[in-house]
């Protein structure tokens, strides 16, 4: 098997992407946090999470053709 690499798992992208959100929130009680979680993964659309795994997929094949 090839090494890790996050490039090739787009599941990456969608976790990086809430843990910025989550940075940006700043909740500073583990109940603050549970809730802001919910929120975002509430409020996030499916056409969100589409976007970010097309992108992945064109980047991957981006790098293929290199």
């Amino acid at each position: 098997l090839p090494p890790y690499s996050p490039d090739l798992n787009p599941i990456e992208m969608a976790f990086a992407k809430l843990k910025t959100l989550l940075r940006t929130a700043a909740e500073r009680t583990q109940d603050d946090l549970w809730n802001r979680i919910g929120c975002l993964l509430e409020c996030s659309s499916q056409t969100s999470a589409q976007t970010t795994f097309v992108m992945q997929d064109t980047h991957h094949r981006d790098r293929k053709m290199l």
